[in-house]
């Protein structure tokens, strides 16, 4: 919650040597990472095929509720692919995985972030339907930007802005959200 100016600057001391966000290693993991964003691209296109069709009900066939996840997966599965051949043109796929980029990438910092964040989401996504909507999305967003926001370092009276933005955040965003999908798009949200 930093005005984009005063972000802190990133420790470069705790990039672990040949660690993962070294550029040589990119072409390796562009390689790796389109081969798995691929493979999710045609599940998510087989799997949107296989949803009902609005053609038995005589509607309109482009009411489907596959259309919008066929689209996203096709489109993951091409860009992904356009990701996997640009990473074999720049060697890729020969490049070794030793037990020191493995380590560097498992110790990143950038790691620990996205594993918080796919954390915190399916938990969401677990709660969601058991837990009032406003409440829930409300938590997720305090919970979420205190996480990456809050210090254990600091004191909590040195940090009250922080929690009083995250709290107001929350808020507003929460409401706005069931909002727009309630009275504007007319969608009953759990």
């Amino acid at each position: 919650m930093y005005p984009p100016a005063l972000l802190p600057a990133p420790d470069e001391s705790k990039l672990p040597e040949g660690g993962p966000m070294k550029e040589e290693n990119m072409p390796k993991a562009d390689f790796y990472t389109g081969i798995v964003l691929m493979a999710f691209g045609i599940l998510v296109l087989i799997l949107s095929l296989r949803m009902p069709t609005m053609a038995e009900q005589s509607k309109n066939p482009y009411a489907a509720p596959g259309i919008v996840p066929g689209l996203i997966g096709a489109i993951i599965t091409f860009l992904s692919g356009i990701m996997f051949f640009r990473a074999i043109r720049r060697g890729g796929h020969r490049k070794q995985i030793t037990g020191e980029t493995v380590k560097g990438v498992f110790t990143h910092e950038s790691t620990n972030r996205m594993v918080k964040t796919v954390l915190i989401c399916v938990l969401y996504s677990l709660l969601l339907g058991h837990v009032n909507f406003i409440l829930l999305t409300l938590l997720f967003i305090f919970v979420f930007v205190l996480i990456f926001e809050y210090s254990f370092k600091d004191s909590f009276r040195a940090q009250t802005r922080k929690v009083l933005m995250a709290a107001v955040l929350a808020i507003i965003t929460s409401g706005a959200v069931y909002g727009v999908f309630f009275y504007l798009f007319l969608v009953n949200l759990p």
